[in-house]
């Protein structure tokens, strides 16, 4: 018979190789062979970083007979059910277990209640959140009381959120930031956004992206103070070539080593701050 720490680490392998890995996947069927293997990876929640998976059609009662362990939110759904909607609403109340959530085309019903949630959410890692929805409402200053202190990647897709540089000031240990499709809603000029990034000192991946040219911006002929963003390697654009420039004027990315731009002016490539 295999001793405990031998099982433990095959367990662990096994989850490694799982396409939901942690997420209730092998660890579900793992727990139902025998009791010991049962009692063993219920031991060990931390060593296997086990996590419950939330579904819109995952009842909250389903999660109930489960030890608490962090919660994974996912909602493929563009239009769930009321009662789908109440369901993920009700396990969004439970904040300190809440580790990751992500959201494929919200829907303004899910959106709106969520955005009112006004609880900080101290153990979220992962938050993205998407919309092809033009219409959707602006996300409030209040939402998540606007801290989340552990959050390692956020991704906004096609929504405005102003009091974003609000939240970011919470993110010390943010690793990757996507803001792409965002509407005019939600424009930030170079300089405000800059100064949102200049306390990630850990924020290795950016991706920043307009839905329309309306983010021009008039240049300034002074050159401006430049913020190092230490750890920064990759970097994804589409805007304006203006909006570029000014950008790139205030930053120092010592470590920057992939980029990927485009311009909506397709033929403006006077972008000499990226020159070699």
């Amino acid at each position: 018979m295999l001793p405990d720490d031998v099982l433990l680490e095959i367990f662990g392998v096994c989850m490694d190789d799982d396409i939901d890995r942690r997420h209730q996947g092998t660890w579900l069927r793992l727990v139902h062979v025998c009791r010991r293997w049962r009692c063993l990876v219920f031991a060990s929640p931390r060593h296997l970083d086990l996590r419950l998976l939330c579904t819109p059609r995952r009842l909250l009662n389903d999660l109930d007979i489960w030890p608490e362990f962090p919660i994974v939110i996912r909602v493929y759904d563009r239009t769930p059910q009321p009662q789908d909607v109440d369901n993920i609403i009700a396990v969004l109340k439970q904040p300190n277990r809440v580790c990751k959530i992500s959201v494929e085309d919200i829907a303004r019903s899910l959106l709106e209640k969520f955005a009112a949630i006004k609880t900080p959410f101290p153990e979220l890692r992962e938050l993205k959140l998407a919309s092809n929805d033009a219409n959707l409402p602006i996300i409030p200053e209040s939402f998540m009381g606007g801290s989340a202190p552990r959050l390692r990647g956020l991704g906004l897709w096609g929504l405005s959120f102003p009091s974003l540089p609000k939240l970011l000031s919470s993110t010390t240990d943010l690793v990757k930031l996507t803001l792409s499709g965002l509407p005019h809603s939600g424009y930030t000029s170079p300089e405000a956004t800059v100064t949102c990034l200049s306390t990630l000192t850990k924020l290795k991946s950016l991706s920043l992206g307009f839905r329309s040219p309306q983010s021009r911006v008039n240049r300034e002929s002074r050159q401006p103070p430049r913020t190092v963003l230490p750890a920064l390697t990759s970097f994804w654009f589409l805007g304006d070539s203006n909006y570029l420039e000014d950008f790139m004027s205030r930053i120092d990315p010592p470590l920057l080593n992939r980029v990927s731009i485009e311009f909506f002016d397709h033929l403006a490539f006077d972008t000499p701050l990226l020159h070699p």
